[in-house]
């Protein structure tokens, strides 16, 4: 499959942009489009690193880059030959390399796809782990990648190899030493003496190799290892930039680990709950929890997050405290949306905003493209935006031009809860018997408010409703909230961000839900057809049978 990126102007290289869309791929060749009114433009460079992004194997995922310059190009651990490499700069070892050639090592293998040339993400040890079909100058994504099963053949001390140098000469020997690590090797021939000779790793045919390692054989195939995202960074200032949000995401998550400029304040709270002993943590996370549930029984969600954010600091182990999040910041957000007020996720900016993006992001975004603000966020920390198209996006609010000013109300309106007085555990019993008080005092029949009434109708609706009320309570039911990822995935983001890993691009598995999504659509439309033609059958046996009598 050849994909060409599509250029919003004539005569242009994707390479003047900064970004290539996750999977996107491009055959090698001239620049731009051309003369003439609008045409396609192809990659025509290496790319200067990636970002990669949804793979549960550790060292997968993050930013590839080149090595600088004067350091080898090819593998790092391997005799590939390949055109050009790229390191992950938090994983040590694993490695993207593009344009590998088969290898000719006595155990050689077949390269992936047709083209001659595959692509590789070599991990630690060394070991080919997945491939896909070379001949582009970018790689692509999900499960076009396929996991390799080659035999790990990396150099080490003691290996019988067979060199083939590059100035002609030949000759059977043994290594000494790895230098670089992989990318040359110390070596003695076979009869000589001495320190032995340097070379590069790639002149050397592997005749015998070491013997396997116990974690050689790998964990198992498993689609959640693929690459699910990749995205070519083609300028050294995006990449630049990439860099200085990972190192603002680490220190995020050092600064949700260490508790912050709240730690002080935590402290008392755990303090007055005398400790805990061993078998007491779950009395203990009771306590921490009380002010907030307190809070928000009275209708004070903004206080109640507030209050549960201190218990994240005190004990982030806390069980039920992802689930008190999940329920404060969408009784908050409620409440703010009644009342036409701002529900903040960054200074200035609210979730509801519409936000326009001044300059192009092939693959993402074009200059004067709207977006709503979906996403809650923290300081430095990236916003979760839906663009006009429907993709979901994570970006830096120096991305976009800022949303016009909102007037705000001073105060938020009442939620379902507060309006019946209700709390979040109330019993079938306590929810007839609070509405029953609501009716008789509201209803415009005994003098009440009409509009009062309404609205403690509409809130017995959606309480006694479960699949309602299950909605409610994470905020689905909200125009800001239409997203495919819910309102638990971003308190997850934002209070426990080591839970994830660094998410440059938004949700790395946004292609494989969607894939997923048409699948099940398309099973469920074979079973309906199943059905139906199940159906015709019977009425064809039963009107025969009829024909008969």
């Amino acid at each position: 499959m050849l994909l060409l990126v599509l250029l919003s102007f004539v005569g242009c290289s994707v390479c003047a942009h900064e970004l290539v869309a996750p999977g996107t791929l491009a055959s090698r060749g001239g620049g731009g489009g051309g003369g003439g009114g609008g045409g396609w433009g192809v990659v025509d460079e290496w790319p200067i690193g990636f970002f990669i992004a949804g793979s549960s194997l550790a060292g997968v995922d993050g930013l590839y880059v080149r090595p600088p310059s004067g350091e080898p190009m090819d593998a790092p651990a391997l005799p590939h030959r390949c055109g050009m490499r790229w390191a992950n700069v938090d994983a040590p070892g694993w490695s993207v390399l593009g344009d590998v050639h088969g290898r000719d090592d006595g155990g050689g293998h077949a390269v992936v796809g047709s083209k001659g040339v595959e692509w590789l993400l070599v991990d630690e040890r060394g070991r080919d782990r997945f491939g896909s079909e070379g001949g582009f100058y970018l790689p692509s994504a999900g499960d076009d990648w396929e996991h390799l099963h080659r035999p790990f053949a990396a150099l080490r001390a003691g290996d019988r190899v067979a060199a083939r140098l590059a100035d002609g000469g030949a000759g059977d020997g043994e290594v000494l030493e790895v230098l670089r690590g992989g990318a040359a090797v110390r070596w003695r021939r076979d009869g000589a003496e001495g320190s032995g000779e340097v070379c590069a790793a790639r002149e050397l045919r592997l005749e015998r190799a070491s013997p396997p390692g116990p974690d050689e054989g790998g964990a198992a195939d498993d689609a959640e290892q693929l690459p699910w995202q990749v995205v070519a960074i083609m300028s050294r200032a995006k990449m630049e930039e990439l860099l200085a949000d990972k190192r603002r995401h680490d220190a995020q998550v050092r600064q949700a680990l260490l508790g912050g400029a709240g730690a002080g304040r935590a402290a008392g709270l755990l303090a007055g709950t005398g400790g805990a002993s061993e078998g007491e943590e779950g009395a203990v996370c009771d306590a921490l929890l009380a002010p907030a549930r307190d809070l928000l029984a009275s209708g004070q969600a903004a206080a109640a997050v507030a209050a549960l954010e201190l218990v994240l600091v005190a004990d982030r182990g806390c069980p039920m405290l992802e689930k008190w999040l999940v329920r404060a910041h969408a009784r908050a957000m409620h409440a703010a949306h009644d009342a036409g007020a701002c529900a903040p996720v960054h200074e200035g900016v609210c979730a509801g905003d519409e936000v326009r993006f001044p300059a192009d992001v092939p693959g993402f975004w074009s200059a004067g493209d709207g977006a709503t603000v979906i996403g809650l966020g923290t300081p430095g920390a990236p916003i979760a935006l839906r663009t006009h198209s429907g993709k979901l996006v994570d970006t830096q609010p120096s991305h976009f031009s800022p949303p016009r000013p909102k007037l705000l109300p001073g105060a938020a309106a009442a939620d379902h809860y507060t309006v019946l007085g209700l709390g979040h555990d109330f019993t079938p019993k306590e929810l007839k018997k609070a509405w029953r008080v609501a009716s008789l005092k509201l209803h415009p029949d005994k003098g009440g408010d009409p509009k009062a009434f309404d609205r403690a109708a509409a809130a017995h609706a959606v309480l006694s409703d479960d699949a309602a009320r299950a909605e409610y309570d994470s905020a689905a039911d909200l125009p800001q909230r239409q997203a495919t990822f819910s309102l638990a995935d971003e308190v997850r983001r934002r209070y426990f961000p080591e839970r994830r890993g660094f998410q440059a691009f938004g949700d790395p598995h946004e292609r494989r839900k969607q894939r997923a999504a048409r699948d099940r659509e398309r099973r469920r439309a074979e079973q309906e057809a199943a059905k139906e033609a199940a159906a015709r059958r019977a009425e064809r046996i039963e009107a025969a049978g009829h024909d008969e009598l």
